[in-house]
């Protein structure tokens, strides 16, 4: 049965139609789903940015709270939050990956990283509160420029997928004007496409509330202008910290809540930024709602249309108020130990000195009455005498090592390239050990970037202590390194008779010697200089050893110093 040509022809018309319609909507949809996922995904990444920025700053002030108050839930939270901190700076890479631009900030963020945690680790074994660095700046300013990036990925794809939305929406109402005759099928397609696009901007809009409420949490005050620098519409967020109302803070009325000393720069580097058409960044203060001026980093970048130009101006303010009253009494905190430590060291040279003076006229005494006395001395005497001049020997000893102790680590020196083997041939030939002794390279060993004086101090001590303590005729100290990271890890060993493991933790502390101090034993402040230093450079020493079988003395030192 053959159908009417016009009927044919509306029917092949209508069929073409629901092609048309069909291709169009599935296009449509498929962008809208694309600009979904890469809204989502850029969501992602501003959460992670967001997790890695909380993480490093826990770990900071756990680190600070820890050094200041000695608490050990503060080191537990520092330990707690750089545990946290290397799955979210992974997950941080993996989700940028298919970004080279931001898989490349992130790879300098997560370096950056590494050395903040380096520099707190170090400061953390040293006790001592870290001053502002060039890495925290830089990492601040990656962490900026990362969620800039984001954010305006954010908004592109958000638009896009508003944009793809509406086509979708287009293609349908066409379709149905076309299919009027199937009205039932043109009405289950427009409810079907309508429960999707209605799906996808409740998606999207809980993306935006969750942004909103991210921005909310992480930042002290959000506003935006428009692109000439003036604010307009509702501010809330900024109304609500300053107090002001809607209208105050309309057109250049939001300057009143600067402080009036600081509203001629923060004007004439909005006008900079307008006219060379890039983000800045500033400090300056800014009225709260009670009254009182708090300092405030300000970081605003431009959000631009499709074609180039600016929408608008987006700021955020941080309150930095607390960490600059902190910096403040850090400085000033530094600058009293250092006249501390000034003190001490000339106290220490003057005690030093006025202390062994006496100690020469008793040794010298003692031996112009052996010499005056003569044969009358009986061998008790002679004993006591030789006792005598050995303690105040001792004593003189003592007195240079505490010296010697108090300085360690506190004294810089030039940073330099440090021939390791070479400069311990130096060492042994300065040491003269007996013709018997040797010393012998198990591994080649590093060349460094280092201190050359603190290091040479380490590596005396520990050889001068192996051929002091062996007892034996044929002394052998063995000398060895291996790459332990960012450090090499050297080895001292000897052939002498070992350390009991009871004795292997106390022979670190200051005046501990394992001999009677009537032997010969030495000072006992050798190997505390030596831990002193060691962990000065944020590395370890420790020492292993079996009884008869001789001391394997370990440190680390790092291969390459600022």
């Amino acid at each position: 049965m053959h159908l009417p040509q016009r009927t044919t022809r509306s029917l092949t018309l209508m069929v073409a139609a629901i092609v048309a319609v069909a291709a169009v909507s599935l296009w449509s949809q498929r962008r809208s789903d694309v600009a979904r996922e890469r809204t989502a995904h850029s969501l992602s990444v501003l959460l992670t940015l967001e997790g890695v920025s909380a993480l490093v700053k826990d770990v900071e002030r756990n680190q600070r709270g820890y050094l200041l108050t000695d608490q050990p839930a503060y080191h537990q939270g520092y330990l707690n939050a750089a545990h946290d901190l290397t799955p979210k700076l992974l997950q941080l890479e993996e989700l940028t990956r298919e970004d080279p631009v931001q898989y490349a900030r992130v790879g300098e963020l997560v370096e950056l990283t590494a050395q903040k945690m380096e520099t707190l680790a170090r400061s953390l074994s040293t006790r001592v509160v870290p001053g502002p660095d060039q890495t925290t700046s830089a990492l601040e300013q990656k962490l900026t420029a990362a969620r800039t990036h984001e954010e305006l990925g954010f908004n592109s794809h958000f638009r896009r997928d508003r944009n793809a939305s509406t086509q979708s929406a287009a293609a349908v109402v066409a379709g149905a004007g076309l299919l009027l005759a199937f009205a039932i099928l043109a009405s289950l397609s427009v409810r079907k496409d309508f429960l999707a696009r209605s799906a996808a901007e409740a998606e999207a809009a809980r993306q935006q509330a969750r942004y909103t409420s991210l921005i909310d949490a992480t930042c002290e005050v959000v506003w935006s202008t428009r692109p000439d620098g003036h604010m307009s519409g509702e501010q809330k967020v900024w109304c609500r910290y300053t107090g002001q109302s809607v209208e105050d803070c309309q057109a250049d009325g939001w300057l009143a809540a600067v402080h009036p000393d600081d509203v001629d720069s923060t004007w004439r580097a909005f006008k900079n930024a307008i006219a060379q058409g890039k983000g800045f960044s500033l400090e300056h203060r800014v009225r709260r709602a009670d009254g009182e001026y708090r300092h405030f980093e300000v970081h605003v970048e431009q959000v631009k249309e499709q074609d180039g130009t600016v929408r608008e101006w987006v700021g955020v303010h941080s309150d930095v108020t607390e960490q600059r009253l902190n910096e403040s009494e850090r400085e000033r905190l530094i600058a009293r130990l250092g006249r501390i430590n000034a003190e001490l060291d000339q106290f220490a040279y003057v005690a030093s000195h006025d202390l062994k003076a006496p100690l020469r006229g008793i040794s010298s005494l003692s031996q112009w009455l052996e010499q005056d006395l003569g044969e009358r001395l009986t061998g008790t005497d002679k004993e006591h005498l030789r006792l005598l001049r050995s303690r105040a020997d001792r004593l003189e000893a003592l007195i240079d090592g505490i010296l010697q102790y108090s300085r360690a680590g506190r004294q810089r020196q030039r940073v330099e390239q440090v021939d390791s083997e070479r400069l311990i041939g130096e060492t042994v030939e300065l040491l003269a050990p007996p013709k018997e002794a040797r010393v012998e390279k198990a591994t080649p060993l590093p060349t460094l970037r280092t201190e050359k004086v603190p290091f040479q101090q380490v590596v005396m001590n520990l050889i001068a202590n192996a051929f002091k303590y062996t007892r034996r005729n044929d002394p052998v100290v063995q000398l060895s390194a291996k790459d332990a990271g960012r450090f090499w890890e050297f080895e001292v060993k000897d052939n002498g008779p070992g350390i009991p493991p009871e004795h292997q933790q106390r022979i670190w502390q200051i005046f501990q010697t394992l001999e009677s101090k009537d032997c010969g034993a030495g000072t006992g402040i050798g190997l505390s200089v030596v831990k002193k230093i060691v962990e000065g450079k944020g590395g370890r020493a420790w020492v292993e050893s079996v009884l008869g079988q001789g001391a394997t003395f370990h440190f680390t030192w790092p291969k390459q110093e600022a």
